[in-house]
């Protein structure tokens, strides 16, 4: 018994939402469960070409593990896209915990995992040949919530949507690229209108310098629009003198060479002029001892130039002579031969000999 009056009640409501195949796009449909069993509920919609939209609101309570005894099932006019909005938390509170899932009737559309926001909005879209029938359901697998799960559902088809009241900029017009303005649909939030913004133009500044020459190069002096930056008119400014610096030593003069000072550009170093500077000229510096004197040889003092270290100057050292000690007999002298004496000089070690006569 209870399967047949579920049965009846199946048939009841399918005979009224097919009854309602001639709704224009802004019709809607409300649908609220109580009951804690596999509810089903099937809206066949034919989408003709001019009626693109559908919509209906549902209620439901949690049925853990279970799906939503809500199904759609609608015959594409064409080929094209098939957008499927739900709108979650119509009135009711959040949904906190499990998965919100969509099934096509070929498995998973999509799914929203965790917390679900009151008034959050879910937009699938899926491809479609004319012909096909297209189905789904939702699934929840929360253990209890016992506001239930309430939203809206609407369905659109192709490119044909029907457009709210408010409208947003998706794209900011340029100075020379329009941008565009979009009325998102009510139903699923796509594009449904949009409008070209005009490009304002360019707004023309005063003349300027955009690029200040210099010795290397040319400048340029135009209009640049305010907007934008681009410039809108230009003309061509010589290139500015070089900038002289002080001169600067590149090669010292030395005692005989002259040396090369140069002025350069401060901002691209060229060379702009040189001079010579004439050579600086020897500087003498004390006398030193180039070779000392010994007993036999004489010595040499020098004078050096205290720059270069050239000699500039010599003067001899006079031979300091010997300086003998005392005579040693090296061999006395007797009746028959000649004795030998010598003495050593005291600085370089030099032994002189001398005879001794023998005696008579």
């Amino acid at each position: 018994m209870k399967r047949l009056l579920f049965m009846l009640v199946v048939l009841t409501v399918c005979a009224y939402f097919i009854s309602a195949l001639a709704l224009s796009y802004d019709d809607t449909m409300d649908y609220e469960s109580s009951n804690n069993e596999h509810n089903l509920l099937t809206n066949a919609f034919e989408l003709e070409e001019s009626d693109y939209a559908q919509m209906f609101t549902f209620k439901s309570p949690i049925i853990a593990g279970n799906k939503f005894p809500i199904f759609f099932t609608t015959t594409a006019p064409d080929d094209g896209k098939y957008y499927i909005a739900i709108t979650y938390g119509v009135g009711r509170v959040d949904y906190t915990s499990g998965k919100f899932t969509i099934y096509d009737r070929n498995g998973v559309l999509s799914e929203k995992k965790e917390h679900i926001t009151l008034g959050e909005k879910f937009l699938y879209t899926r491809e479609v040949r004319k012909g096909e029938t297209i189905s789904f359901s939702m699934e929840s697998t929360e253990t209890y919530n016992p506001g239930g799960i309430a939203g809206t559902f609407s369905v659109c088809f192709n490119d044909t949507h029907t457009a709210g009241e408010y409208s947003e900029i998706i794209k900011e017009a340029s100075c020379t690229a329009p941008g565009i303005l979009s009325w998102p649909c009510i139903f699923c939030n796509e594009s449904a209108k949009t409008v070209e913004i005009p490009a304002p133009g360019h707004v023309p500044g005063e003349e300027e310098t955009i690029l200040e020459p210099t010795c290397l190069r040319e400048g340029i002096k135009g209009v640049l629009c305010q907007v934008c930056g681009e410039v809108l008119s230009s003309e061509t400014l010589k290139k500015a003198e070089h900038m002289p610096g002080e001169f600067v030593v590149v090669k010292s003069a030395t005692c005989l060479e002259s040396g090369i000072n140069e002025q350069h550009c401060l901002v691209c170093n060229a060379i702009l002029a040189k001079e010579e500077s004439t050579p600086l000229g020897h500087t003498a510096g004390k006398w030193e001892i180039a070779k000392e004197a010994s007993c036999s040889e004489e010595g040499q003092n020098v004078q050096k130039c205290s720059v270069c270290e050239l000699v500039l100057k010599t003067e001899a050292i006079p031979v300091k002579g010997h300086s003998f000690d005392k005579w040693q007999v090296v061999k006395a002298p007797t009746n028959e031969e000649d004795g030998t004496q010598s003495r050593q000089c005291q600085e370089c070690g030099y032994t002189e000999y001398s005879i001794i006569n023998k005696l008579q």
